[in-house]
């Protein structure tokens, strides 16, 4: 019977014998192993930075909702300050006073076909008003021109993530299988145009920037609803955080395969995710110690506080999101009371302290 076994195992490489001889040094150079150690490390590298970029997001909109009013009270002579708050409120009021209650309707009665042009339309309209708000908030304290101007961009960007967290709120609600559908079929038309483009590592950044903003932005989409759900006491939050947790998953997979291809197609490795990590961190650091922080060798400075200064060149627009957020629960804190406003706006300003202890402990 022992003869039997040893002379099984021989012709089956030996996985059945007694003391199989194995290569453990062949196996481990084997293309396989190979394989699945360099995605290992793409991912780990990857969303690394995407953290590192998603808490320092975080940490400017915080900034907006919480630190900005309390400093323009202890300080309302300092102008750059006064004058955010001054284009926060109108933006917000302005915006305020438009329903999208129609704007709800008039999408769940569309069709699929139609839903996935208006989502690839605000993705479109994102980047536009991205790149042109980049410029506004810059140039927005050198003149009164420019300020009024800076006032119709945030009112419109925050009335165009209104549309957006819209229409994500009535492909879920409708079907997490739509919703699924439409960001896969927008993801692959990113893929194409992503993936074969010649990058190096500046522009490796940019998409880590974009992909930084998009992400934090469907956080934020999904845990609007979500929230909006449980103060509404749905009955069916259980199947929406199922939905949400699809979506959010089939965004990380579709950012992997995103950057494994782009490091595939221009002979990049996995290590140059850990510079633009180092990078990330060293600027956070300078832009408080020395007033700005470095796009390659030219010095930025800060234009605003430098909670936002640097987010503000991933392009993202804090400004906007803050309103949108604000405007989504605005009939919430207004039939609450002081204390209960109070109590959401001290938690608020903790999470903004442990935000950055996260990032200086990254």
């Amino acid at each position: 019977m022992e003869k039997l076994k040893s002379f099984i195992g021989k012709i089956f490489l030996d996985y059945t014998s007694p003391n199989p001889i194995r290569k453990p040094q062949a196996e481990a150079d084997s293309p396989i192993i190979r394989l699945s150690s360099e995605i290992y490390t793409l991912i780990t590298l990857l969303e690394k930075c995407l953290m590192m970029g998603l808490f320092q997001c975080i940490n400017s909109l915080l900034y907006i909702l919480c630190v900005m009013p309390i400093k323009t009270l202890i300080s309302p002579s300092r102008v750059t300050i006064f004058r955010t708050l001054i284009l926060f409120l109108v933006s917000f009021q302005v915006s305020y006073m438009m329903s999208v209650s129609r704007l709800y309707h008039d999408l769940k009665e569309q069709d699929f076909l139609k839903l996935n042009f208006v989502y690839n339309m605000i993705g479109v309209a994102d980047q536009l008003l991205m790149a042109f708000g980049q410029k506004c908030m810059k140039t927005m304290t050198s003149s009164l021109e420019n300020l009024i101007i800076t006032v119709i961009y945030v009112w419109l960007h925050s009335m165009h993530l209104s549309l957006a967290i819209t229409v994500f709120e009535v492909a879920l609600n409708s079907s997490k299988y739509n919703l699924l559908l439409v960001i896969m079929t927008s993801a692959f038309v990113e893929l194409k145009i992503t993936v074969f483009k010649k990058h190096d590592k500046k522009v490796l950044m940019n998409v880590i920037n974009n992909d930084i903003v998009e992400r934090l932005q469907v956080f934020i989409y999904m845990l609007t609803l979500l929230a909006k759900a449980i103060i509404n006491r749905r009955s069916n939050i259980d199947e929406l955080v199922n939905g949400i947790l699809i979506i959010l998953s089939t965004y990380f997979i579709i950012d992997w395969v995103k950057h494994y291809f782009v490091l595939h197609f221009n002979s990049m490795q996995p290590s140059v995710y850990q510079k633009v990590y180092e990078d990330m961190k060293d600027n956070w650091t300078k832009t408080y110690t020395t007033g700005g922080f470095f796009d390659g060798d030219k010095v930025v400075e800060n234009t605003l506080d430098p909670s936002c200064s640097l987010t503000l060149h991933y392009k993202f627009m804090a400004l906007p999101q803050a309103c949108m957020i604000l405007r989504s629960f605005s009939e919430f804190l207004i039939s609450n009371s002081a204390i209960m406003n109070a109590t959401i706006f001290a938690i608020a300003s903790v999470a903004k302290v442990l935000v950055n202890v996260m990032i200086l402990v990254m």
